[in-house]
């Protein structure tokens, strides 16, 4: 049960029922109780909880908590906007998101360390992390080439630098592979989140008009399946027509669509993580950062919206399809030659003509996709990943991966491995 402490906090949730007992003091305010041996800190995360990326960034900021094991966690998710306290007597430091001007000057108000998750401006005093939008649309663009598209869409949002920033990244890396912005079709949304579905009668003439097949890159998991909904209701086919793909792996979402939707991952556990580990510092009397921190992309969860291969090469998407169905077994480009009507040496040939990559390195990015997943997503032991992945040693499999990923496997699992398996 929650101390006496905790229950006369209205509105705030522990996170846990065993961080020790809180006294209120004379003037009203709430602070800790110091044990004569572990003092832990009190800690307050205002994350919205509604979708994946809320629940990933708590779910980082506990794993930290669990290994600190001197914070006591507190969260909110229902403050209105104008009836924010001043919460410096109660807590020790905070980790908010700020989406609004009022929560800004809000969150600059208070007197105790803090740290800013996402908005769009800085808040003076704070420190800041963001995700690395940039990187993000050019991990879409990268996903749709490597299917071998030549049309793409974009659907996002003009006024938001978040939306912005992944459109330049997308049309940056379009044009850095040789193709035309006449290839990119854009379509800005007008209206807020709320009123999406008013965007339909401009939307549905935009899909329609796209040269087919084209690869679509939504800002968000929630446009990406409202763009699917619209292609079944113009009677376009995912992924046959468009492939769709879009940020913030939230499962429920992507596998509400019909087909499911392939989605990027943007560090949400991460940012939780080193939002919790930069605010450590800031409690221990560090300097706050003069710029944000920004966090890379994990990767991306194929799913059925883009599984498909628009290459007009015969061989090379039956070479695709193989490497794809069959890439984390044990094969190698000898075992695919002996399905092919065609010789390594025109084989190759053709997929750096139609994808700028060899058979070989498409076989090791597929394995390596695998193999982030599978850190992120399981216990299992590195040998058994190296199996699953298609390779006989672990030894090989760490080498390749350290390659490919610019660090061992067992540093990729302990920055992005879920709560559960930390």
């Amino acid at each position: 049960m929650p101390s006496a402490g905790d229950q006369a906090l209205p509105g705030w949730t522990p996170a846990t029922t065993n961080h020790g007992d809180f006294i209120k003091s004379g003037n009203g305010a709430y602070n800790p109780r110091v044990d004569a041996k572990s003092h832990r800190r009190r800690i307050l995360v205002i994350v919205q909880v509604q979708q994946a990326y809320g629940r990933d960034i708590i779910e980082g900021v506990i794993r930290y908590s669990r290994q600190s094991r001197r914070w006591a966690l507190y969260f909110h998710t229902l403050l209105p906007e104008d009836q924010l306290p001043d919460m410096s007597g109660r807590f020790d430091g905070i980790i908010a998101e700020s989406r609004t001007e009022v929560r800004r000057r809000w969150l600059q108000t208070l007197e105790i360390p803090r740290v800013v998750i996402s908005g769009q401006h800085a808040v003076p005093g704070a420190g800041w992390l963001v995700a690395d939008n940039y990187q993000v649309g050019r991990m879409a663009f990268d996903h749709l080439r490597d299917k071998g598209f030549k049309h793409f869409g974009w659907c996002g949002y003009e006024r938001f630098d978040y939306s912005r920033q992944r459109e330049r990244g997308f049309r940056d890396a379009l044009i850095e592979n040789g193709l035309d912005e006449s290839c990119l079709s854009v379509f800005n949304l007008a209206a807020d989140h709320a009123d999406f579905f008013a965007e339909v009668p401009d939307l549905l003439p935009w899909l329609e008009k796209l040269p087919k097949p084209a690869g679509v890159f939504a800002v968000t998991l929630d446009h990406a399946l409202h763009v699917a909904q619209s292609c079944r209701e113009a009677g376009i086919y995912v992924p046959e027509h468009i492939a769709i793909i879009g940020v913030n792996n939230d499962p429920l979402v992507a596998e509400m669509s019909e087909p499911p939707l392939t989605s990027i991952d943007h560090g949400a556990r991460e940012i939780g993580y080193r939002s919790a580990e930069l605010l450590e510092g800031l409690m221990n009397g560090k300097a706050v950062p003069e710029r944000p921190i920004v966090i890379p992309p994990v990767g991306i969860t194929q799913r059925q919206s883009t599984t498909i291969f628009a290459v007009n090469h015969p061989e090379v998407a039956r070479a695709l399809r193989l490497i794809h169905k069959h890439g984390t077994e044990p094969i190698n480009i000898t075992t695919l030659l002996d399905e092919l009507p065609i010789g390594r040496r025109a084989l190759e040939s053709a997929f750096v003509k139609h994808l700028n990559r060899t058979p070989h390195e498409e076989l090791t990015r597929v394995r390596m996709d695998h193999a982030r997943l599978l850190l992120r997503e399981t216990d299992l032991s590195l040998a058994d990943i190296a199996v699953r992945c298609g390779y006989r040693y672990g030894s090989q499999f760490s080498a390749v991966f350290k390659k490919h990923q610019g660090m061992p496997p067992r540093l990729y699992r302990k920055r992005h491995a879920k709560t559960s398996g930390a």
